[in-house]
């Protein structure tokens, strides 16, 4: 990358950017001249005001500095990061500058240039003022390196926003030709240039959040280019990560299967959320949520955790993974931008809460439904006739161990029931029930058990107790 600042061609050869090649040629020549005799000549664009690095005029530096300004491309991207004296402005800020009076340079070009348009008798003096500004920001270390102020920050914007509203402007070929170049220059390459330059000096002392936190208020193309750059490994990082687990996925999964199928899954997408969530949260505070690239890895991301938890669905039917998978489906969700992830996570989301449901045992709340019972019911109609489930009763499904005990419920109300109706007809109404039918009195005792001793228990089935509000009894009529 180019060394714009401390090292820039124009403040080693001590000329404005806009120099005509005899200033340059004559300002080399004496500079050469006396580095073979051991001396060091200073020049007024040494700039002693600001932080810069001691300026290095040996030969061979001389030499390569010539080379460097030959190319037109090289001569704007230079000028881009030093001073023009192009109009009235521009010379008199810059004696204040070489009298180290930077603050009075400084009032001289924002008075220039404040509350007016960039154009091609001025297009220099903004060019000067946010050279200016990124210069004062230079630290004490003399490193090229910017305070990190909230004020230098600002300032470090204010610059590269003029910057950028120049190199988008419309006279930014006449301030390629006002800086020597005989050709026209690709404005989209200078930006690029602009953001790469810039990031490779901030680099120094700015770690990546310092950098996002600053592109946010530059011009919104600026700003994109800086957070593309600053993102790039961090992006290549994840798609690499996904990229692995999507590939250990596939190794895992039955060939035979039309679906994706893998016993491993369920584990292999818990450690892919395991492994990406902090990079994800560090990438969406560097870009922000709305970037492209942001929610394009997000995107791919949650389609590769809701491929491995229906991998092992497809592969087991175990309806216990829910509880374990559910919340990687939800983040799934949170993570995902386009309609057609989303869509797809809502839908394995509710597909997973109603496995979950299904699986539970509505009388004891355990997660072992394996069986069934009938529950005889029946509800009275007009004229009557009743309504009833055929098939022995309503299939209620429930674990093994609360199926033995509604049986065995059932049972003892029977038997509950033959104790008071044997008694019952011995002693009270033996010629009533030799003569007649002894079952209506043996249905009533054993209605008043069952509501004592079975219907609490299956009215935890939550269909059952809807039936029940709805007019159905148990047993038979």
């Amino acid at each position: 990358m180019f060394n714009c600042l401390s090292n820039n061609p124009y403040r080693i050869i001590g000329v404005p950017s806009n120099a005509g090649l005899k200033k340059i040629q004559k300002n080399l020549s004496v500079f050469k001249a006396y580095s073979k005799i051991g001396k060091k000549q200073k020049s007024d664009y040494d700039l002693a005001c600001f932080n810069f690095s001691e300026i290095d005029r040996r030969q061979e530096v001389m030499e390569s500095v010539e080379s460097k300004i030959l190319l037109d491309e090289n001569k704007i991207k230079y000028s881009l990061y030093w001073f023009t004296d192009s109009n009235a402005y521009d010379s008199v800020a810059l004696k204040s500058l070489f009298d180290s009076n930077s603050e009075k340079a400084e009032q001289i070009w924002d008075k220039s240039t404040k509350g007016k348009k960039i154009g091609k008798k001025n297009i220099s003096s903004f060019n000067n003022y946010s050279s200016l500004l990124l210069f004062n920001e230079l630290n004490y270390s003399k490193n090229d390196q910017f305070n990190k102020t909230k004020t230098s920050i600002d300032s470090i914007r204010k610059a590269l926003n003029i910057k950028i509203d120049l190199i988008n402007s419309e006279f930014f070929n006449e301030f390629c030709q006002m800086n020597g170049s005989s050709k026209k220059i690709d404005s989209n390459g200078m930006k690029s240039f602009l953001a790469e330059s810039i990031l490779d000096i901030l680099k120094k002392n700015y770690n990546d959040k310092d950098l996002a936190k600053l592109s946010r208020g530059l011009n919104e193309s600026l700003s994109t280019l800086i957070l593309i750059k600053i993102s790039e490994k961090p992006i290549q990082e994840l798609n690499t990560i996904i990229a692995g687990f999507n590939r250990k996925l596939e190794s895992n999964s039955d060939k035979s299967s039309k679906n994706i199928s893998s016993k491993q899954g369920l584990d292999i997408g818990i450690e892919l959320v395991k492994e990406t969530k902090n990079k994800i949260e560090d990438l969406r505070s560097l870009m922000g949520a709305e970037s492209f690239q942001f929610k394009d890895i997000c995107n791919k991301l949650a389609n590769l955790i809701i491929d491995c938890g229906i991998a092992y669905w497809n592969s087991t039917q175990d309806t216990s993974y829910t509880k374990k998978y559910l919340d990687n489906y939800k983040y799934a969700l949170t993570i995902a931008s386009n309609h057609k992830t989303k869509e797809r996570a809502n839908s394995i989301i509710k597909h997973s809460n109603e496995v979950e449901t299904n699986s539970v045992c509505k009388i004891c709340n355990c997660e072992e439904k394996s069986t069934h019972v009938r529950v005889k019911m029946y509800r009275m109609n007009y004229g009557n006739s009743y309504s009833y489930f055929p098939d022995g009763g309503y299939k209620l499904e429930t674990c093994e161990s609360c199926a033995n005990k509604i049986n065995i419920q059932g049972y003892l109300t029977f038997i509950l029931t033959l104790i008071p109706w044997c008694f019952y007809i011995f002693f009270f109404d033996i010629l009533a029930t030799i003569q007649g039918n002894p079952f209506p009195i043996f249905k009533w005792i054993r209605r008043q058990i069952r509501k004592i001793w079975y219907k609490p228990l299956v009215v935890k089935d939550p269909t059952i107790k809807k039936l029940n509000n709805e007019g159905y009894k148990l047993g038979m009529p």
